[in-house]
């Protein structure tokens, strides 16, 4: 259980209904935050004024536009953390071949565009100095293959992405985070392997993939922990889960 903190601080959660953006979101009220609940069928928290959830797809400019001058009106001020959690995937062990485009193109433009986005419309809005951006990628894409070409493209952007990023905003004195999530135990990782086995035939497949996940709860603390005093003396700005 994480402790509580003295000082309340304005945060954004993207990806807040499941998994990892779930579990940040959770482990963040548990700490005394406040915190905006972002997702395209946001599913709210019930912590009373300190949550409040915002419906909004990330790969639509106009509504991460729109959100974010809302999120300004309703924490009142400029935001000290935005945590990009939100993304999908699709075509899990599937060749080349029988990647579709229309395919490609919604995982990256939900997952890559969809963080340059986020990224975009949050900077302005982050605490200067002291702003704290986080963008999810993955060790599959990154560290290791990955089991979907288009995610693991998406999610390899994602890091090229921060490195650039963090270049640029550093001399505000915003950290940018690369978190490098692996295996988790949440339900877009569970549907991808669904799919991993009706694409191979092969039930063992499932089993393997399934063992020796990591709690998405672990990773929320590792997320949350980026925002306290100890966590601001990291200089690596990639935090591998």
């Amino acid at each position: 259980m994480s402790s509580h903190v003295t000082e309340s601080k304005a945060v954004v959660v993207t990806g807040a209904s499941a998994g990892i953006g779930r579990a940040t979101a959770e482990t963040l009220l548990e700490q005394g935050h406040r915190v905006a609940l972002l997702d395209r069928n946001p599913t709210p928290i019930d912590e009373g004024e300190r949550a409040q959830a915002f419906t909004v797809d990330v790969g639509e400019p106009d509504q991460i536009t729109r959100v974010f001058e809302r999120l300004g009106d309703w924490l009142g001020g400029p935001l000290d953390a935005v945590y990009h959690m939100a993304g999908i995937m699709a075509a899990q062990r599937s060749p080349i071949a029988e990647v579709d485009f229309e395919t490609w193109q919604r995982v990256i433009s939900v997952n890559l565009t969809g963080t340059f986005l986020v990224a975009k419309h949050a900077a302005p809005h982050l605490a200067r100095p002291g702003g704290l951006l986080v963008l999810t990628s993955s060790q599959g894409g990154v560290l290791e293959p990955s089991g979907s070409l288009p995610y693991g493209a998406s999610k390899a952007g994602i890091h090229g992405l921060v490195k650039t990023l963090e270049r640029q905003l550093e001399p505000d004195g915003i950290r940018v985070v690369e978190l490098v999530p692996g295996r988790v135990d949440t339900p877009l990782y569970r549907r991808s392997v669904a799919e991993a086995v009706a694409q191979t035939g092969d039930e063992a497949v499932g089993e393997q993939l399934l063992e020796g996940l990591t709690p998405p709860e672990a990773v929320g603390e590792i997320a949350a922990f980026l925002l306290t005093d100890a966590g601001r003396l990291l200089r690596n700005p990639v935090a591998t889960v």
